[in-house]
Order: structure tokens, then sequence, then C-alpha cells
């Protein structure tokens, strides 16, 4: 076995396994995912090739997955989770037997608007003396 390939074999091993190699010259060959001998690696079990429905007209009352949020909020999840938490931007709702993440699209958009009503007239803090 190379270097490279008991370099790259450490890595998926927990830091106080000892790395046991046959000896034999017959064994099979280790390989690991996504090596250049073994099978690339899967990173997503769905299928990209369907294209995420776009968001629905402003007047429509209905839950958005998270690919319509990020139509009309192009935002990480990240920020979203912090928005939740800090800024009080709605919760997500798990529906369906996956349990994904679903918004409230009435919610989101009096959310938006008043986020932006707050950047046009910021509160103006007393003057101290």
């Amino acid at each position: 076995m190379s270097r490279s390939a008991k370099k790259a074999l450490k890595r998926w091993l927990p830091p106080n396994a000892a790395l046991v190699l046959p000896s034999s010259a017959d064994a099979p060959p280790i390989s690991l995912p996504g090596s250049a001998r073994g099978p690339p690696l899967q990173t997503s079990t769905r299928s990209r090739s369907a294209k995420a429905s776009p968001p629905p007209g402003a007047d429509a009352e209905c839950f958005i997955n998270r690919e319509q949020l990020r139509a009309i909020i192009p935002s990480s999840d990240m920020t979203v989770y912090r928005w939740t938490r800090d800024l009080g931007f709605p919760k997500a709702v798990k529906l369906g037997q996956d349990g994904r993440n679903y918004w409230w699209l009435p919610a989101i958009r009096t959310w938006t608007q008043q986020r932006a009503e707050r950047q046009r007239h910021p509160k103006t803090s007393p003057a101290r003396s």
C-alpha cells in the first residue's frame, strides 16, 4: 500500500485507532471512497435534476420550502437561523413524513416589509448629556 493511501486511510479512522494492514502480497487492495481507485462519494440522495419551483405570488397563502425561501431571501441557512433566533424571523414548521422545514409565506412577507421599514426609519437614540 502506498504512503498516500495509508495517509488517506488514517483520516477515516478515529484518532487512537491502530492501523493494521495485511502483509501478504495477495491481499485485495483497499479502496477508499473518493480515491482514484475507489467509488466516488455520493453527496446527496435527492435528484438534482428537478428545478425548484418558483415562489408563489405575493398574495398567496401557502407554505414554501427552503429553495423557494432562498428565491425570496437569498441568504444562507445559518443566516436564517440567526434571524429566527435574534430578529424575530418566522420559525420553520416541519411538515410531512420527511420532516423538512417549511415557512408560512404571509409571515415571511410581513417580516420582510417590517424589516425594510425599520431600515428606512431607524430608531434614533436620545442624545447623552
